[in-house]
């Protein structure tokens, strides 16, 4: 009898464990591959989510190996009050914002560890609806100060230093910061007195203020390489526009001249900006 369960039972038993060893094996494969990804996507919903709501707002269709953007990203962002514009094609840093974002989430999902930990998700989907708060908003400049605080927030808890990670973010901040200050700027200058100058009164004040608040984000301290990108982009539209599209007059009354005087000084500060975001990128 002991013979015959030797010979028949013993490898019967030892197929079993090899079939429950290998079924194991198989469930924990499967696990890591399918269900931990699974979990790991579902904890970036809201990113996604709150990304999808920003880019329907926007007007930007971002699919796979395709981008198309309807209408003009600046009018989507339309109704901030100031007195010195911002290029529109500046506003194309949105889309940047989205691919970077997308592949940001992409890899945090796909990698073998989480990338993103659940406070980063939380810093995205928040400032993603803030940003998304903005667009169109009855009152952008409340709007444009919240997501900017939101924004810079995110950034500072965020990793330091540039990665895909924290790249999306950085933009948005820098952004955000100099479109909420160019806003309460121009907020500040409209209820500034009439100024009597040689018998008329001195001229919105409000581009001259725009521009030396630009200087003072320009020199800042411990401006990151990609706030100096952003700042060199910014200025460098607003001086093309100033000087190739509005044009430069040589009149004598008063509103010409603190026009040349704002326009020279935005020159200089549009060199010092592109000159601070070429030692950053050398730096990198």
């Amino acid at each position: 009898m002991e013979k015959v369960t030797e010979i028949v039972i013993a490898p019967i038993s030892g197929a079993c464990a090899e079939v429950s060893d290998r079924t194991e094996e198989v469930l924990e494969r499967t696990d890591d591959l399918i269900v931990t990804r699974l979990m790991r996507f579902a904890n970036h919903l809201a990113a996604l989510f709150m990304l999808k709501t920003l880019l329907d707002k926007a007007g930007i269709i971002l699919e796979l190996g395709a981008l198309e953007i309807k209408g003009s990203l600046a009018g989507a962002f339309d109704g901030m009050p100031a007195d010195l514009q911002i290029a529109a094609w500046c506003y194309n840093i949105w889309a940047v914002f989205a691919i970077l974002q997308i592949c940001s989430v992409a890899r945090s999902i796909l990698a073998d560890a989480d990338e993103l930990t659940q406070a980063d998700i939380t810093s995205v989907a928040v400032t993603n609806f803030f940003i998304a708060r903005m667009i169109g908003s009855p009152t952008p400049l409340r709007d444009a100060l919240l997501a900017a605080v939101v924004a810079g927030h995110a950034m500072r808890t965020t990793k330091v230093g540039i990665t895909l990670h924290t790249a999306a973010v950085q933009l948005a901040s820098a952004f955000l910061t100099t479109v909420a200050t160019l806003g309460v700027v121009a907020a500040v200058a409209s209820v500034l007195p009439d100024i009597p100058v040689v018998g008329e009164y001195l001229p919105n004040l409000g581009p001259f203020l725009s521009v030396v608040a630009m200087h003072g984000i320009t020199n800042r301290e411990d401006n990151g390489t990609i706030k100096e990108i952003v700042n060199g982009c910014i200025l460098a539209g607003m001086a093309y526009d100033a000087v190739i599209v509005e044009g430069v007059s040589f009149a004598l009354d008063v509103d010409t001249i603190l026009g040349n005087i704002t326009l020279v000084f935005l020159l200089y500060v549009t060199y010092q900006a592109l000159d601070n975001a070429r030692r950053a990128i050398w730096d990198l």
